[in-house]
Parts: structure tokens; C-alpha cells; sequence
């Protein structure tokens, strides 16, 4: 191993064996035929384009906005490696198999356009700026029925376009046009979230193309149909051919979902491979000519020592001189090296191919504390591109630019800035983004920038809040990103939102969720926490979000110190704006009220709720983008800006006294105020072990609509726990006990809370959370009369793949859905789940309600004590959802 040592201390003699072994490895023949199996993806699988892009374990291959966003929508998802159809040397033709499942759905009357599996030319182009969706993505304009690039498609139709067949949606085999050879109805509801399978097989022998798909008949149970076609693909496709999926819409709202992919061909590629040449013999050698030319041998050795030993001692007299120098900077180089990513993806450039692509750094886009960015022109790539130069020792050193590229360089998501290549030399350092034509979001607030009207802001918004789901939830590791702010979020040609500058990012695992660091980022943006903790979390980016979307609503910096006292950040001045009912004032003048007002309030009242004093109110980003789409109700904030607490180190600071009942109030004056204390006997029923339950679970949650657990303490045989103090109680005793009579308006807004709480456990936490006791005497009701969900003794955690297969005992998601229906048809009709009056036993408010449906006459089942003051809509929605959660097949009821 003495070579191998030598090796490690010289990096000369380690490339020179690594070279050889490079060598070695490329002449060894190579022959491989394409295959994999992706029973779910994840980055890396595969290559997404376009509009593309991946969600807990599946690609959304075209946008999934139910908006102006999805219109003219194309996504592809492609192999990173090209399959050997055939070989053009001997002509024979591969075998090859391939099966997917998929989703293909819409919550509209009026849908399409569709998707397809496709093989085709390399060179078939990404469609941008599409005319049409019938297309699917893979042609458009005059290319639909007569394409110049080869391909063969088989597609899902469910638009009828001018040369589909009739019939409505079909699957057809397509031959460079998008008038199907061939095709079969393929019976489904779109409206429904089902899942279908296909299998696609060609026989090289037969010439046979058969497809096998799955389609669903008027009892929604899944049949299998067929479809086959003879065909010599040599006649229509090169050699080597791309394969993946296609798909694209028009006009109306359609979203597809790949879920699986597998994919096996027959045929080996041999095209890397070298024949490897016999070596030629040496000639033998002659005994009488070698005497002759011994002298000659030695003088010539004993010159040209003579010349290396000079040679050496002058560049080693050199060398002394720089020595420090190189030794630091080759350590830096080696070290580089190694902490770049490898293989696909961003690359290396030369520093004199950017110096010429830039005109030696001619025309600064912008400067900031790292240095400077510069336009420039790469003829390889035929597209401008954004240079950022950072010094070495500037506070973006070399530890903030190796972040930069390890992190983003890993990331794809189309409202991320992608980094196309890096370049070191000497002292600089040099990342290459593609080119952004409007610059950053600020200079446009605040510069002379084009002025962006209101649709164009709300779409910025919704496209940040998408990067930020991606990062948060979506992508293998929890992304914090530290440096939230407008000045970083940068606009397209079509002033699509994205968020770039990675410099201070970090990775942590999603069940961890922060990490200790220094305090970075900019001030305006910084959370109150992190200043105290020091630790970088979700909830802190949340809060750098929130103010955003305060600056895109107002046109107001973060901090102005100009402005009067108490309106010098905008988080205050809007939260004051929001406590006198005037939050609309808070609109930037300059849109002259042009806005949609029920965006404005979605917008202004999201960005408060980031950037709430206490993180544990903070709602996750996903609760955010459904607030700004319409999809989930507007949270109650409380009129005053709150005041940020943080627990105490010890319980024991938290007592002032105890109360000896099960359920108590008591002031705390380590908390400054009333709190709920849970007495609990380890003799009793919920034991010890549910007491360790409760709080394991509780103390991970954190969302609006549960009650927060402030602490506990156990001594003897007696268990503690403190909770918030619920100021009107528990929701049976607003609905049987007379204390107090809610409103309609109030009712549906706590069936909405409970909702979202409810969503929570069982998608948005680490785990999926079944409570197991979900009853009306369990939510709680707070000062603003908003519901939040307590009382975790029973509860159990499990992971999300586990879901329903928990065992029995354990609950299951059907058995919290069903009593969460309990619960609306308490709150709609203001009787208990067993009601007493009406004969003896009992009689199930399920099974009354259902006599009402059935009877056609729902609405007589509404409270009484609400006078008929009620929204009829509203209260058919509540008594229709409630039966359908308490459904008696569990399999029928929601998720």
C-alpha cells in the first residue's frame, strides 16, 4: 500500500493514476438497455420541464392552479437517459414495456385539454407560449396534424377537437399528428379524483403496439379496456428516441398527476463502446548494434540529469517565492472540488469564457454587500444570463458561495431562480443564474421600474408562496432559507415571481425543522424569535414572507424611519390599519384603487398572520396558499398587535397557585396571564401513559385551531397540565348548557376552524395524528369565539404511509371523520349526538338527520333556537357534510 500513500501525498502521481483508471474504465464495452421503476418520485428520477413539477411524491405535469395561470399550461416529464430503439447498423428493433399510473382530474363542468406517453426525436422542442392545448404539449399551430419532428403518442384525450373522432374523451394511438391512427371512448368522470392505470407494450416480431388502460364504468368500480395497433416504429422514429409524458390545456382547468412509472427495453446500446487493439510486439533486439551504443546511452544520461537538475532547481527557486499562495489556494481548489455537486445540473465555467460573455464585466445589473451582478451573453447556451461576482473577502465569502451552489443547485421548481454554472479563480468567485429581464421585485415597488398592477401582485405572491411550499414540505430536506426579502425575489419576461440568493440558506431534516446558527438577514424581515433563540426555522422564513406580501399590498418599505412613531415598520402600521377596521387603507396608492378588494383582505391579513409576534400562531405555508385561493376561511386576528411570549425555563416558575379541581383556572405570573390546569390522579383512567401522550403529542403541534399547551408537571400522584385559558368554555356547553347562544355566523366559522385543525393532524404535521376522541366537550371556544381542538389523551401518532392501516384500537382516519360529522350535526342542529327526549334508549342524532334527508325536508333538522336566522346554504352545506362524514360505510365517507 506504499503506492497508495505516496499517491495521497502527491496530487501529481494521484492524477496520473486516475487518469490510467479513467482510461481503463471507458475502453471496458458497455451495453446496457434502458429500465427503472419509480413507484413515486423524488428529485433526481427524473427530468420535469415546462410547467412541471413535483408534490409528495408525484408530478403535477402541468400547473395545478385553478386560475388564469393554468390556461395554455405545458408540462413534460421525460427519462434522463435515451432508449436504443433500434440499431441503424443491423436494423433490429427493440422489445420494450412500459406501465404508469396517473390522475387525470378537474373540478370544473367544462375541462381539458389531456396527457400522453410519448417516444420521439431528441429534438423535439419544449413548447412555450402554446396556442392551443389539443396539442398536448408535443405540437402546436400548424404542426398539429402534419409534425416535422417524429414522434409516436399515446394519448388521453378529453377535449373534442375539430379532428378528434366523436364520442368525448378517447385514448388513440398517434403517429406524427394528432388525428389518432386508432382509437377506443375511454369512459371516466374528470370530476373525480380517480387513479388510472395503463401498460403500453411493443413486440419487435409481431409489430404490435398494444395499450391497456383503465377506465371506470357507472358504478365508479375500474375496468380494464385494450387497444392495439400494428406498426414498424423504424418507419416513423430515429434510432435513439426521448420517452416520458406530454401534456398541456387550453383555455379550461385540467390537472394531471403522474404517480408511477416504470420502464424496460430490450435492446443493448453499444455506442461507448471501444474495441480494444492487440498491442504490436517490440522488435528484438540486436546484441552487436546494442555494444555499439552503450557509450552514446550513457553520455546522453548524463546530460540530460545535468539539464534536469538545473531545470529543477530553477522552478523550485521560483516556486519558494509563492509557496504560502499556492498552498492556500490549492487547498481552497481541492476543497472546492469536492464540495460541488457532480454529474447533471449547474457546471463549471471557465473565467475567460464569462470575462468575454460579460465584455470584462461591462453592464452592472445591481450591487449589493457581496459585490456586483453583471449582464452577459453565453454563445453556447444563445441566451443572456446574470453573473454574480463575489470577492473573497467579501462577507459572502467562500463558505456563502459554496452554500449558494450546493443548495440551489439541488432545487427545481419554476419560481426558483436556476443556477446554470460557478466559477472560481484565484479570488474571485462567480455564480451564473439565467436572466431575469425585470429585475428584482423591489425595483419596481420602489424604483422607477415598471409600475405592477394588482393581478400581476397577487400572482407574485401566489408564485412565492409556491416556491416556499417546494422548499418547506416538498423537497427532500427542509430548506431555510434566511434571507427572505423583496430585493432577492427576482421577475421573469412575464414577471413571474422567483426567489433567489441561497448565500445563507441551510438544510435540515423535515422532523428537525431549525437549526442554530448566527443571525443573518436583513433588517425589517428578521423574526422576533430568531434574535432571542437563534435559531433559523420555518416559521422565521414565514415571517420574512409575511412582510413581503405586506410591501406588495402597501408599496411600503419594511422600515421607514422618516414615518411617524408607531408606523415606522409596516407590520405595525398595517396591524393598527387592520384593528380600526380600515386595512384597506393600507393599499398602495399608486394602484389609484384598483384592486380586488377580497384580494387586498386576503393579502394584507395572510401577511399579518406571517408575521405574527408568537411563531406558534404563524399558519404553515400551505394553510397560506389556500387562505389567498379562496380555499380556506380568513383567520380572526385579534385587533392589537400582540406582544411575543415565550415560555419559562422551569414549571416551576409558572405557579402562583393550584387549583385541586379536574379542571381549573389559575393566574400565572411567569405567563402574565389566566391559564386552564388539568389535574389528572396516575390512579385514574387516563393514566400515566396517556398523560406522557398528551403531552409528547400536543407539544409538537402548532396551528391556530388547537389548544396550546403552555406546560406540565407531575409530583407524586399528581399530573399537571396547563393549556391557554378559554374565556367562553367548551363548544356543548355554547350549544346544550344555556351559557351562551351562538349566532349562525359563529357556528359555521367554528365548523371552518375545526376543519382546519382537523386537516392539520391528518396531512400538514411530521406525523399523521389520530385524536380519537373528537367531540364537542373537547373544542374549545377562545375570547373571539374561534374553535380550537383539545384534550390529545387518546391521540396517536402514526406515519402519513400508515394513514387508515392502523390497527384496531388505535383509530383510524374513517373513525375521526365520522366524529367529526357528529360534531357539525351538533352545531347545525343544536342536539346532542344522543338525544334522550325523544324515547326511551335514545335515538342517534345520525340516524334522525338521515330520516330528515331522506325526507327531503333537511332544513327542518336547524336548530330551532336560531329563529331561522340562518344561511340556508350555508346550513345544507354543514347537515350534508355531517352525514356524509358519518356515513355508515367507511369507505364512503371523505377525506
Amino acid at each position: 500500500m506504499a503506492w497508495w500513500r505516496n499517491s495521497l501525498q502527491n496530487p501529481t502521481l494521484l492524477f496520473c493514476y486516475a487518469t490510467r483508471t479513467i482510461f481503463i474504465l471507458q475502453i471496458i464495452p458497455l451495453a446496457n438497455s434502458l429500465s427503472f421503476d419509480y413507484p413515486n418520485f423524488k428529485n433526481g428520477d427524473v427530468k420535469w420541464e415546462g410547467d412541471a413539477s413535483i408534490l409528495k411524491g408525484a408530478i403535477q405535469v402541468t400547473s395545478n392552479t385553478m386560475d388564469q395561470n393554468n390556461n395554455y399550461s405545458v408540462g413534460r416529464v421525460t427519462s434522463y437517459k435515451k432508449m436504443l430503439l433500434w440499431d441503424m447498423n443491423t436494423g433490429k428493433l427493440a422489445d420494450f414495456t412500459t406501465k404508469f399510473s396517473f390522475v387525470v382530474f378537474s373540478g370544473k363542468s367544462y375541462y381539458g385539454d389531456g396527457m400522453a406517453f410519448f417516444l420521439a426525436d431528441p429534438n423535439l422542442p419544449l413548447l412555450k407560449n402554446i396556442r392551443e392545448g389539443g396539442g398536448l404539449g408535443l405540437v402546436d399551430g400548424k404542426q398539429v396534424l402534419n409534425s416535422t419532428q417524429p414522434f409516436v403518442a399515446v394519448e388521453f384525450d378529453t377535449f373534442h377537437n375539430k379532428w378528434d373522432p366523436q364520442g368525448g374523451t378517447h385514448v388513440g394511438l398517434n403517429f406524427n399528428s394528432m388525428r389518432s391512427n386508432i382509437t377506443k371512448q375511454w369512459l371516466t368522470d374528470i370530476q373525480i379524483w380517480n387513479v388510472y392505470n395503463c401498460s403500453i407494450e411493443y413486440n419487435s416480431s409481431t409489430l404490435n403496439l398494444s395499450v391497456s388502460f383503465t377506465t371506470y364504468n357507472n358504478v365508479s368500480k375500474p375496468v380494464e379496456e385494450y387497444i392495439s395497433y400494428k406498426v414498424d416504429l423504424r418507419d416513423y422514429l430515429p434510432g435513439k428516441v426521448i420517452l416520458g409524458f406530454s401534456a398541456a390545456t387550453g383555455k379550461l382547468y385540467e390537472v394531471h398527476t403522474l404517480r408511477s412509472w416504470s420502464f424496460n427495453s430490450s435492446l443493448q446500446s453499444d455506442e461507448n463502446t471501444n474495441e480494444i487493439k492487440p498491442v504490436a510486439a517490440p522488435p528484438t533486439s540486436n546484441p552487436a548494434s546494442e555494444n555499439e551504443h552503450k557509450i552514446g546511452l550513457w553520455v546522453g544520461i548524463g546530460i540530460g540529469v545535468g539539464l534536469v537538475l538545473g531545470l529543477l532547481g530553477l522552478i523550485c527557486a521560483l516556486l519558494w517565492k509563492r509557496s504560502r499562495d499556492k498552498k492556500g489556494e490549492l487547498v481552497f481548489d481541492l476543497n472546492m472540488a469536492d464540495e460541488f455537486p457532480k454529474g447533471t445540473g449547474p457546471k463549471s465555467f471557465c473565467y475567460n469564457e464569462l470575462v468575454s460573455a460579460t465584455n470584462k464585466f461591462a453592464e452592472k445589473l445591481g450591487q449589493g454587500g457581496f459585490g456586483g451582478v453583471y449582464k452577459g451573453y453565453l454563445k453556447d447556451l444563445k441566451s443572456y444570463v446574470a453573473i454574480k461576482r463575489i470577492s473573497k473577502e467579501s462577507r459572502q465569502g467562500m463558505k456563502e458561495y459554496v452554500t449558494e451552489v450546493k443548495v440551489i443547485s439541488q432545487l427545481r421548481h419554476r419560481n426558483l431562480v436556476q443556477l446554470i454554472g460557478w466559477c472560481h479563480r484565484k479570488n474571485d468567485f462567480l455564480l451564473i443564474y439565467e436572466f431575469m429581464p425585470n429585475g428584482s421585485l423591489d425595483s419596481h415597488l420602489y424604483g422607477v421600474k415598471s409600475f405592477l398592477t394588482w393581478t400581476v401582485r397577487y400572482n407574485i405572491a401566489l408564485g412565492l408562496a409556491s416556491a416556499l411550499l417546494y422548499l418547506q414540505e416538498e423537497w427532500e430536506q427542509c430548506v431555510i432559507h434566511r434571507d427572505i426579502k423583496s430585493s432577492n425575489i427576482m421577475l421573469d419576461s412575464c414577471f413571474n415571481a422567483k426567489l433567489g440568493d441561497f448565500g445563507l440558506a441551510r438544510l435540515v431534516d423535515h422532523e428537525k425543522g431549525s437549526q442554530t446558527t448566527r443571525i443573518a438577514g436583513t433588517r425589517g424581515y428578521i423574526a422576533p424569535e430568531y434574535f432571542t433563540s437563534g435559531k433559523a426555522t420555518k416559521e422565521s422564513d414565514i415571517y420574512s414572507f409575511g412582510v413581503v406580501l405586506l410591501e406588495i399590498a402597501s408599496g411600503r418599505k419594511p422600515v421607514e424611519l422618516e414615518a411617524e412613531e408607531g408606523q415606522i415598520t409596516v407590520v405595525e402600521w398595517v396591524w393598527k390599519l387592520y384593528g380600526l377596521g380600515r386595512f384597506l387603507e393600507a393599499a398602495d396608492p399608486k394602484l389609484c384603487g384598483e384592486f380586488d378588494e377580497n384580494q387586498m383582505e386576503r393579502l394584507v391579513i395572510v401577511g399579518l398572520w406571517c408575521v405574527h409576534p408568537d411563531y406558534s400562531f404563524r399558519p404553515s405555508i400551505r394553510q397560506v396558499i389556500q387562505v389567498l385561493k379562496f380555499e380556506s376561511a380568513l383567520p380572526i386576528l385579534p385587533e392589537m398587535m400582540p406582544v411575543p411570549t415565550y415560555l419559562p425555563p422551569t414549571i416551576k416558575a409558572l405557579f402562583s397557585s393550584v387549583s385541586s379541581s379536574f379542571w381549573g383556572r389559575s393566574y400565572f405570573k411567569g405567563l402574565n396571564s389566566y391559564a386552564a390546569m388539568k389535574r389528572i390522579s396516575a390512579g385514574s383512567a387516563q393514566s400515566l401513559k396517556e398523560y406522557a401522550e398528551e403531552v409528547t403529542i400536543i407539544s409538537q403541534l402548532r396551528h391556530m385551531n388547537l389548544v396550546k399547551l403552555a406546560g406540565w408537571c407531575h409530583k407524586k400522584n399528581d399530573l399537571f397540565l396547563i393549556y391557554e385559558y378559554m374565556p367562553n368554555g367548551s363548544l356543548d356547553s355554547c350549544l346544550f348548557g344555556g351559557e351562551k347562544f351562538l349566532p349562525w355566523k359563529v357556528r359555521y366559522n367554528v365548523a371552518l376552524g375545526l376543519a382546519s385543525a382537523w386537516l392539520y393532524l391528518q396531512e400538514e404535521c411530521e406525523k399523521f395524528v389520530f385524536h380519537r376522541e373528537i367531540k364537542s366537550s373537547n373544542i374549545m371556544v377562545d375570547s373571539n369565539f374561534s374553535a380550537k381542538l383539545g384534550d390529545f389523551g387518546l391521540a396517536r401518532q402514526v406515519d402519513h404511509e400508515k394513514g387508515s392501516q392502523s390497527s384496531v384500537g388505535v383509530g383510524s382516519e374513517e373513525s375521526d371523520t365520522f366524529s367529526f360529522g357528529v360534531v357539525l350535526l351538533e352545531v347545525a342542529t343544536g342536539r346532542k349526538a344522543i338525544h334522550h327526549k325523544d324515547m326511551e334508549g335514545g335515538v342517534s342524532l345520525v340516524e334522525w338527520a338521515w330520516e330528515h334527508h331522506g325526507l327531503r325536508n333537511l332544513l327542518a333538522a336547524a336548530d330551532p333556537n336560531l329563529c331561522a336566522e340562518f344561511d340556508v346554504q350555508q346550513t345544507e352545506c354543514l347537515l350534508v357534510v355531517g352525514l356524509w362524514c358519518a356515513n355508515p360505510d367507511c369507505a364512503s365517507r371523505p377525506l
